[in-house]
């Protein structure tokens, strides 16, 4: 079984690799004659106009929204600004409690719809398309703004990148690079850029596991997930290792190798050969205890094991893994009720215009839609989260979601008085 469902590198029509060409409009399909073209017109044409409504969006927020330390009062807005915002947006929806505007939130919101949007349509033309436009967002504004969840990490994840979402997460983290919209070209060209790895992810993560730390939330989601892949390529490994004898019995040992050597197909255990000829038996548990970890675990916990008194720091992590595990749970949930379409009006088809966006509720649930795909397509990862939450409900209950399910039930009504109508969702 594949890890993850590679993307698609062919015409979206007959499948041919050869004299491909992309969607002129969205950038994110590929067609090897103007026939096929027309004849997926009909099914392209509804994803291809969101795109285009997404991007075409965003244009005139930028100017609005590149001082993040202004928070222009509605009531005086200049009329032309007012005019273009709601274009696309209804202001209302952007507004906080105290009547002030955050052009930020919409900004990223409709980036992030947009990269869900690309990142299901898993074309390589499209996702290349979703990674630029999740270092746009990264780049833009302060780290506050993106605060648990990295559409980059996802995006590369998504590609099978692995070392180069490591490294993205990592350098993230130790915060080496500038912020801001002027930097996104050069942000993408470095993040692309032909170099030997940094940082090793084996010492880092037993590091991080000996010492009992905690790593930013950023990166907790591309470590639970790599993880979980590199589990499950090794158990098909072992399985493997239990027939390989009938195998080289019944054809011969050159098939059995060559089997062998596709069996591994995440980028980091593919490259290690030693892999493939041990027992990996004791890594495959060293990786369980990791993974249960990065998931299960609470600062509290560690810090009462450690004798050591709970920390304004330890107080925010644990904040934000519940922010983490409020998205995931949602997700899950959805997925019960076949979540592939979801938040499919985050875009909605009437104009321009756009559905509502709470400035002051950055929904765990909307960022999280973002990496609900990569969870979806990896074979177990949505049973491994759901297994945790049905063994582990007293957990869940304690944790303080409660109030946070409140808060976004309540925000849900509002988006159902506003629409006339349930949501998808």
């Amino acid at each position: 079984m594949s890890i993850i469902k590679a993307p698609i590198h062919c015409c979206y029509v007959c499948y041919t690799r050869s004299n491909l060409f992309v969607c002129k409009t969205c950038f994110a399909v590929q067609y090897c004659s103007k026939e096929h073209q027309a004849l997926d017109a009909a099914r392209h044409l509804p994803e291809c106009e969101r795109i285009k409504e997404a991007v075409d969006c965003t244009i005139p927020l930028l100017d609005l929204c590149t001082d993040v330390s202004i928070l222009r009062a509605v009531e005086n807005l200049p009329t032309e600004i007012e005019k273009r915002t709601r274009q696309v947006f209804d202001p209302e929806s952007l507004l906080y409690n105290n009547r002030s505007m955050n052009f930020q939130s919409g900004y990223r919101f409709v980036h992030r719809a947009l990269i869900r949007q690309l990142g299901e349509m898993n074309t390589k033309s499209s996702l290349s398309l979703a990674l630029y436009k999740a270092v746009a967002l990264d780049q833009f504004g302060t780290r506050r703004s993106r605060k648990f969840y990295s559409c980059t990490a996802a995006t590369l994840l998504r590609l099978g990148q692995e070392q180069l979402a490591w490294e993205y997460a990592r350098r993230e983290s130790l915060g080496e690079r500038p912020y801001g919209v002027k930097y996104v070209a050069a942000a993408y060209a470095d993040l692309l850029k032909d170099r030997k790895p940094r940082f090793d992810i084996w010492k880092d993560m037993q590091c991080v596991f000996v010492a009992r730390l905690t790593p930013g939330t950023n990166r907790m989601v591309v470590w639970i997930l790599l993880l979980h892949r590199w589990i499950k390529d090794l158990e098909d490994l072992q399985a493997f290792r239990s027939v390989e004898d009938a195998v080289v019995a019944r054809l011969n040992y050159d098939v059995a190798h060559e089997i062998r050597g596709h069996i591994l197909q995440t980028e980091l255990l593919s490259g290690r050969k030693d892999l493939s000829r041990g027992d990996n038996r004791d890594l495959i548990e060293q990786l369980k205890r990791h993974r249960e970890y990065f998931l299960y675990a609470d600062d509290r916990a560690r810090a009462e094991a450690a004798g050591v008194a709970e920390t304004s720091s330890m107080k925010r992590t644990r904040l934000a893994m519940k922010r983490l595990m409020e998205g995931l749970r949602a997700s899950v949930k959805g997925s019960d009720r076949g979540a592939v379409d979801v938040d499919d009006d985050l875009i909605t088809s009437a104009g321009t215009r756009l559905g509502p966006i709470y400035a002051d509720q950055d929904s765990p649930r909307e960022a999280f839609m973002v990496y609900y795909p990569l969870w979806r397509d990896t074979p177990g990862a949505i049973d491994f989260v759901r297994d945790f939450w049905e063994h582990n409900a007293s957990w869940l209950d304690n944790t303080g979601l409660r109030s946070l399910r409140i808060s976004n039930e309540h925000i849900h009504k509002l988006r159902q008085e506003r629409a006339g109508g349930p949501e998808i969702f």
